[in-house]
């Protein structure tokens, strides 16, 4: 079975957290139970995660991103990927599967080629 259904089966929905205009509903789950998955710079790291470009001509707006582990990857939106044709941040969170491969729309556009990519928290550079 999925682990994520599985997961969502079990947990409970929290109380509301509200900030300013952002609201949250907290997922708690039993003690015990843990979705595992890897964050992107850990996937980069252990060179798990593969990301690449899918149009080496003129413009750049979609990447292709492929798990080449066996845990779920976390690519969280805001995240900043630095390195190939141009620096991106990504407009979506996603939590891609060990196999499957799953696109993503850039917040920019460049020129060149690239395959090198590297994770930077927002912020830091």
């Amino acid at each position: 079975m999925d682990p994520i259904k599985s997961f969502l089966e079990i947990a409970k929905v929290a109380r509301k957290q509200v900030y300013k205009n952002s609201t949250v509903f907290p997922l708690l789950a039993p003690n015990g139970i843990e979705l595992e998955y890897l964050v992107l710079e850990q996937a980069l790291d252990e060179k798990l995660i593969q990301i690449t470009e899918l149009d080496t001509e003129d413009s750049v707006p979609e990447l292709k991103v492929k798990n080449l582990g066996k845990k779920s990857v976390l690519i969280v939106e805001g995240e900043k990927l630095v390195g190939a044709k141009q620096n991106r941040i990504v407009n979506s969170s996603f939590l891609i599967c060990g196999k499957p491969r799953s696109l993503f729309r850039s917040v920019a556009w460049g020129r060149g080629a690239g395959t090198d990519f590297s994770s930077c928290r927002t912020g830091r550079n």
